[in-house]
């Protein structure tokens, strides 16, 4: 787990606006796919795209979804509360299981 802790924070670390990433694990390796477009420092829109175009690949898997906070307020906004319950719409829409935002 620790691992796998790392490698999400390799993939945020560099981020200075707010991203979505779907993470799964294929092969005993963490994966992620970007589902976020048109960030900003306080917020990014859900991409329908990406999750379509990662479909195949995440179908019947569970998968985390996980975005960043780079203005360092972690307390869940009134939108992010929205794009978590939409995203799971989404993928439960795709047969992706989503265990975890």
């Amino acid at each position: 787990m620790e691992a796998h802790m790392k490698a999400i924070w390799s993939v945020f670390k560099s981020y200075k606006t707010e991203a979505f990433f779907l993470f799964y694990v294929e092969n005993d390796a963490l994966k992620s796919c970007k589902i976020s477009k048109h960030e900003t420092r306080t917020s990014g829109e859900i991409d329908v795209e990406q999750i379509i175009a990662h479909a195949d690949i995440l179908k019947g898997r569970h998968v985390m979804a996980i975005h960043n906070h780079p203005n360092n307020l972690p307390t869940p906004s009134f939108p992010d509360l929205f794009q978590k319950d939409y995203v799971h719409s989404l993928l439960a829409l795709c047969n992706i299981h989503m265990t975890d935002y």
